[in-house]
């Protein structure tokens, strides 16, 4: 069926209607989810500790990538015309964060500001859902992608399989996509891995926040199954042509997979900004967000071998010290994802649930502050020029999270010790 002409028919639910969305309003899914995922386990202080640790040293790695982006001076460089850096203390999560210096806001190639972001969209983004599922609405999620090779120059692929994201929700095929599904919106989340095998592989997430069929509440699983598979057919006939338009093409097997969980959607929330718990990363955490996976190996035939996030190429450089491999493809990442949207809602989609809030860009975001974190004291620019020359931001974040100014000033007093060997100290950023 050529997509240009209409989408299938929604598969009619047991009930004295045919599925109508746009003509019904949302309505009340009681049963929409029976299989919730346990919460993962809480980290305990020791676990937050050294993730914050890896998250500066990771950023210090890209520093030294990328000496002229703004990751160089993210949380290093004062802002001109302060004389000290703040330290402020969440008590709330007994957490700690710094003020008063510059802040890149880069969700690509920062790690600090790129997990700071997540955990903030993260909650938003559970709250829209709680809103939807309350007023009676469905949240699928959807992954997209096309075929990739490891000869694909990641700039132009980016450009392109954008470009085909683009056509997707354009023209009257997607409308009648969406009046005949009841699609209110949704949100986009973009993101990237690489193997050596093949190569670069760009896609994206899909949040779909929809009206529910009538009669959703009444009928059994394999029917709302059967509802969310038509579903997928139809999606997936819409991105191969709007792929194929671009020249790009996928396999049904890869390029487009719904889930209709209550659990695959709230996982998918839950592991945005958050870090690894005990239990190691799998095939189920694919979703997760770049900064938070790990390089994992593929068991697909048609995707063999091991696949890295970005930050994975970070890590991989701290852990040898090597930049001669991974180094170039990190800057290549940074430099064709550099400011692109990592979090897109559909006009008006985000209005709907967040009316009075202004959407802040990802660096508003990186910069902010909790509602209720307190100033716990300030240092002087040369305790600031010691902590960095120690490398010991990540000790005295850690020191401030426990409240106690006392602290904050006895891991100063060991940096002061720890560098006097060193000899003066350089205004270095």
């Amino acid at each position: 069926m050529s997509v240009s002409s209409a989408v299938s028919c929604c598969p009619v639910l047991p009930s004295s209607s045919k599925p109508s969305p746009s003509s019904q309003g949302l309505g009340t899914i009681a049963k929409f989810a029976s299989t919730r995922t346990a919460p993962r386990k809480s980290l305990g202080p020791d676990q937050r500790a050294a993730n914050r640790a890896t998250r500066f040293a990771l950023q210090s790695v890209a520093r030294r990538l990328l000496p002229d982006e703004a990751v160089s001076r993210c949380l290093r460089v004062p802002i001109p015309t302060r004389q000290h850096v703040d330290v402020y203390h969440q008590p709330q999560y007994q957490s700690a964060s710094f003020g008063g210096l510059q802040v890149c806001g880069s969700p690509w190639a920062c790690p600090v500001c790129a997990q700071r972001i997540a955990e903030r969209r993260r909650a938003e983004l559970a709250r829209a859902i709680e809103a939807h599922r309350a007023a009676g609405g469905v949240v699928l999620i959807a992954a997209l992608t096309v075929s990739h090779t490891r000869h694909d120059v990641l700039r132009v692929l980016l450009a392109t399989f954008l470009a085909a994201v683009k056509e997707l929700q354009s023209g009257r095929p997607w409308t009648r996509l969406r009046e005949a599904y009841g699609l209110l919106g949704m949100v986009r989340a973009l993101e990237t891995t690489w193997g050596p095998v093949h190569g670069w592989h760009p896609h994206i997430h899909l949040l779909l926040f929809l009206d529910a069929p009538l009669a959703w509440e009444e009928v059994t699983d394999a029917d709302r199954r059967g509802w969310v598979a038509t579903f997928e057919e139809d999606l997936f006939e819409h991105w191969e042509y709007a792929a194929a338009c671009h020249g790009l093409a996928m396999n049904r097997a890869r390029g487009v997979k719904v889930q209709q969980t209550d659990g695959a959607v709230m996982d998918y929330v839950a592991k945005w900004g958050r870090e690894p718990a005990a239990r190691p990363w799998g095939p189920e955490d694919e979703v997760a967000k770049a900064h938070v996976k790990q390089a994992r190996s593929s068991d697909d035939a048609a995707d063999a071998g091991e696949r890295y996030n970005p930050f994975d190429l970070l890590r991989e450089v701290l852990a040898t010290g090597e930049v001669t491999e991974v180094g170039p493809l990190f800057c290549e990442y940074v430099w064709a994802f550099k400011g692109r949207s990592q979090l897109r809602w559909t006009p008006h989609l985000r209005e709907r649930f967040f009316p009075k809030e202004r959407e802040q860009s990802d660096e508003e975001v990186a910069r902010r502050h909790d509602a209720d974190a307190v100033l716990l004291g300030s240092l002087s620019l040369d305790d600031w020029r010691a902590v960095l020359r120690a490398d010991a931001r990540a000790a005295v974040l850690t020191a401030a999270g426990t409240g106690v100014w006392a602290a904050v000033a006895a891991v100063v007093a060991g940096v002061y010790a720890a560098v006097a060997h060193l000899g003066p100290m350089a205004a270095a950023p």
